[in-house]
C-alpha cells in the first residue's frame, strides 16, 4: 500500500545513503570473477529492497561520480575547464562538500551523519585513516615489487619496515572499517531525523579481511590473484551488511529510505584512472568498470517508481519527489567515461553502454 507524498512529509525518517567503492553488479561478478553474489542480494530482496540490476555509474570515478550523485546533476558544464589539470581538482572538492543533497536535507532539519574521509559540514563524522599516495608509492618501492626490497629489509629496522610502513595502514584501514560498520548499526538508537552518508573504501584494494573478517598481510595478498583477494573482501562485506541491515530495519520506526550503492566498479585488468585517451576502451572494459551494485529500500511506497537502469545521478531526485514533495525531473540515464589526469574531460559512452545492455 502506498502512501501519498504529502502524508510521506510528516514522516521523518532516517535516510541511509552508503556507497561501497568498487562494488560490482551481479553479472560482472559472475562473468569476470567467477562469483555468484544472488545470497547477498536474494536477502535485500527478501528484506524488501529492490535491485537495479542493470545500473551503471554516470562517471567510472569516485570523484567525479559522488559530485554529481550528491548534486542531483550531470557535470557535463564544467568541461569548459577541461584542459586544468587534477590539481584544479577544487572545483569538484567544492561541489562534493557542499552539495545540494545535504543542503536540501539540512533545511528538513535533518542531522547529518558522515562516516568517510572528508568534513561535508557533518554534524557528526566517524573517519578512519586513509593510506595516502606518498604511503603507496612507499610501500611499492620499498616492500612489494622493488629489487631493492631485500635490502631495504636488511638495512632498516623491520618493525619500521613491516609494522609502520606496509602492515600500519592496512591495520588502521580494517579497523576503521569495522568500527564505522558497527557505529552504524547505532544509527537508530537516536530519536532525531538523520541522514547518513557513508562512503568506505571495501571491496576497494587493499585487502586486508578475508572471508571470514581475518586479517590480510601484505604477503597473503601479494601470494593471491587480485580476483581472489577481491571476492573475499566482498563475502565479508556481505556478511558485515546483512547484519547491520537487520539491525536498522528491526530498530528504526519509522521504517528508513536505504539506499546502498557503489560509485564505480571494479577495475578490470589494463584500466587506468590516468589514461589519457578516453575512447581507448573496448565496450568489455567500459562495461566492466561501470556496473555497480544499486539497491533500494523505499517504504510504502510502489516499485513502479524505480527501474533496473536507474542511476546514481537520479537516486536523490526520487527520494525526495516520493518522500518530501518535492517535483524533480527524472534525468536521462547517460555515462561519461572521464580520468584523474584532467577531471573535467567527459566522452560519452551511453550507446556503446545502451547496445550491451539490451
Amino acid at each position: 500500500n502506498s502512501i501519498n507524498p504529502k502524508d510521506k512529509i510528516s514522516v521523518n525518517r532516517d535516510i541511509y545513503y552508503l556507497i561501497f567503492d568498487q562494488y560490482s553488479r551481479n553479472d560482472i561478478l559472475k562473468n569476470n570473477y567467477n562469483y555468484d553474489n544472488s545470497d547477498f542480494t536474494k536477502f535485500l530482496v527478501g528484506k524488501g529492497f529492490y535491485i537495479a540490476d542493470k545500473s551503471y555509474s554516470n562517471y567510472p570515478h569516485t570523484k567525479q561520480s559522488l559530485a554529481s550523485s550528491l548534486n542531483m546533476e550531470y557535470l557535463n558544464y564544467l568541461s569548459e575547464y577541461e584542459e586544468e589539470s587534477y590539481k584544479e581538482g577544487y572545483r569538484l572538492y567544492n561541489l562534493t562538500e557542499n552539495n545540494k543533497v545535504i543542503k536540501f536535507l539540512k533545511s528538513q532539519n535533518y542531522r547529518f551523519i558522515h562516516f568517510g574521509v572528508g568534513s561535508y559540514n557533518a554534524d557528526i563524522t566517524y573517519t578512519t585513516y586513509r593510506i595516502t599516495d606518498a604511503e603507496r608509492i612507499i610501500i611499492k618501492i620499498l616492500y612489494l615489487d622493488s629489487i631493492i626490497s631485500p635490502i631495504v629489509k636488511k638495512l632498516f629496522n623491520k618493525d619500521l619496515v613491516e609494522n609502520k610502513i606496509a602492515h600500519g595502514p592496512r591495520k588502521s584501514k580494517r579497523e576503521g572499517i569495522l568500527f564505522q560498520l558497527d557505529k552504524l548499526s547505532e544509527i537508530p538508537e537516536d530519536s532525531s531525523s538523520t541522514f547518513v552518508f557513508m562512503h568506505l573504501l571495501i571491496p576497494h584494494s587493499p585487502y586486508v579481511f578475508d572471508e571470514d573478517g581475518n586479517y590480510v598481510t601484505l604477503e597473503e595478498e601479494k601470494s593471491n590473484t587480485i580476483q581472489k583477494n577481491y571476492i573475499r573482501q566482498l563475502k565479508f562485506l556481505n556478511k558485515k551488511l546483512m547484519e547491520v541491515i537487520e539491525e536498522i530495519l528491526n530498530n528504526s520506526n519509522p521504517k528508513p529510505i536505504i539506499i546502498i550503492q557503489s560509485d564505480e566498479g571494479h577495475y578490470p585488468k589494463g584500466y587506468s584512472y590516468v589514461e589519457p585517451n578516453l575512447s581507448k576502451y573496448p565496450v568489455d572494459k567500459l562495461r566492466h568498470k561501470f556496473a555497480i551494485l544499486n539497491a533500494f529500500y523505499f517504504p510504502d511506497t510502489d516499485v513502479e517508481h524505480l527501474y533496473p537502469s536507474i542511476t546514481p545521478v537520479n537516486t536523490f531526485r526520487l527520494v525526495f519527489n516520493l518522500y518530501f514533495g518535492e517535483n524533480f525531473k527524472l534525468l536521462e540515464d547517460r555515462h561519461y567515461n572521464a580520468n584523474y589526469l584532467y577531471y573535467y574531460r567527459f566522452l560519452d559512452v551511453t550507446d556503446k553502454l545502451k547496445n550491451i545492455n539490451n
